[in-house]
């Protein structure tokens, strides 16, 4: 029970995060995509399909220069935190680092002189873990590194977080038990019908490991694929660390 309420408290949170700010019209979808058996995909609007676009070429441009840095970026973090303490830097200069803005500036459309975005650090964290996996894995990892299904070796901010172990926990079981589908989504660009194709064949199995008992459940599909970034990434990094050393224990880092 604590798995669920901290998984959706978790999800719920994520969901207010901002987004990117655009010239497109914030036109909503009309409708629910229902998807799986209980779960439905929160409509999107045009202007949240956009900025998840731009988000994707900023994420990766800045991963194509600092390939590196966003290795040690990522094992030095986890899904909701970074350890800027490990990392020898700060949350003010991580964008800078990061060259975020000369990216955004990239990712601008001719027609477009002007351009504000905004979103948190773990969002940034988290769409650098997509084009790494992306990049380092160009196949569905398969083998001995779909086992075991929980990674106990994953990096952690803090030891005592329910939402970190609930996404742990899922992500864990997504990467494991579906990484053809999980690859798919990651593989698919934002706001395409294959994207939409991939969620929903990831949607039996989401729903399986989130062991959620809820009657209906809404999810936003950016969220959704953070998750799943973050998981895939993890599996890609972990696995092979945990098979090599032959321990179990988990790695943690700085408690807050």
């Amino acid at each position: 029970m604590i798995l669920r309420t901290s998984l959706a408290l978790a999800l719920a949170a994520l969901a207010a995060q901002p987004a990117a700010v655009s010239a497109q019209d914030a036109a909503e979808i009309e409708g629910e995509q229902q998807v799986g058996t209980r779960f439905l995909q929160e409509p999107e609007s045009v202007e949240a399909g956009r900025a998840r676009q731009m988000q994707k070429v900023v994420a990766r441009c800045s991963f194509s220069r600092n390939k590196e840095e966003t290795t040690e970026l990522l094992a030095k973090s986890d899904f909701f935190q970074i350890d800027y303490d490990a990392l020898d830097t700060d949350a003010e200069e991580v964008f800078e680092d990061f060259n975020i803005d000369d990216c955004i500036g990239r990712a601008m459309r001719q027609s477009e002189f002007k351009m504000y975005m905004q979103f948190p650090h773990r969002t940034m964290r988290n769409l650098l873990a997509e084009e790494a996996y992306l990049h380092y894995q160009r196949d569905p990892i398969a083998g001995d590194l779909l086992e075991p299904e929980q990674l106990g070796n994953r990096y952690r901010m803090a030891r005592f977080y329910p939402p970190t172990q609930a996404i742990f926990e899922t992500g864990d079981c997504i990467s494991s038990t579906a990484p053809e589908t999980a690859h798919a989504l990651l593989d698919s660009r934002p706001t395409s019908d294959e994207e939409s194709e991939a969620f929903a064949d990831l949607m039996p199995v989401f729903e399986k490991c989130m062991k959620s008992s809820e009657t209906e459940v809404k999810l936003q599909i950016s969220i959704v694929r953070q998750l799943v970034a973050d998981a895939m990434w993890a599996r890609m990094h972990y696995a092979p660390l945990r098979a090599e050393s032959g321990r179990s224990g988990g790695v943690e880092g700085a408690t807050e």
